[in-house]
């Protein structure tokens, strides 16, 4: 099959044009005619042109032999590492159903057992700390008394400051009003 260009075209649609004669027709090869219209038709994909699963050839869908192997190998390692992502995860709880069930001893060493016989006793220290906490809690008690006692010490201190400082000022006064 042989393809037909457009400027061939064209070319004859000149030169028909220049003799502006439909009569002589022995320019076009009969057997070329179904060729050039099926060269026309065929389509020709552009980069901005729609793909239509019609308008596909089947040689796009064939897929190199190269890309089956990348595939079944990638295929063959997403096997394996499922594979070993289970053996983990099962191992991982059976190590810790077994962890569980197993019962754990502690022996402190000698050092350790002397130390624990020498240290203070916590039921002691919480008998002896009680005591400490009440008085704590009654000097808290009298500290707030003596503050407010402080306090009003310190307004009747004023109170008599000012009262004084009336007294002045209004013998002051009359003294000024006598006079």
């Amino acid at each position: 099959m042989r393809r037909v260009s457009s400027a061939a075209l064209l070319t004859n649609v000149e030169a028909a044009e220049a003799n502006k004669s439909c009569e002589d027709i022995s320019d076009i090869d009969l057997n070329e005619v179904p060729a050039q219209l099926e060269a026309t038709l065929h389509h020709h994909r552009s980069r901005g042109s729609c793909v239509s699963l019609f308008n596909m050839d089947l040689a796009e869908f064939m897929i190199d032999s190269t890309m089956v192997d990348t595939v079944q190998q990638h295929q063959e390692r997403a096997k394996e590492e499922e594979k070993n992502w289970y053996t983990l995860v099962s191992k991982a709880v059976k190590s810790s159903k077994e962890a569980a069930t197993r019962q754990y001893t502690f022996e402190p060493s000698e050092e350790q057992q002397r130390y624990l016989k020498e240290c203070p006793n916590l039921q002691n220290f919480i008998r002896g700390s009680l005591p400490f906490m009440d008085k704590v809690t009654r000097f808290l008690e009298e500290h707030k008394e003596v503050m407010d006692l402080q306090d009003e010490l310190a307004e009747h201190v004023q109170f008599q400051l000012n009262s004084k400082v009336n007294n002045a000022i209004h013998e002051n006064l009359a003294g000024n009003r006598r006079n």
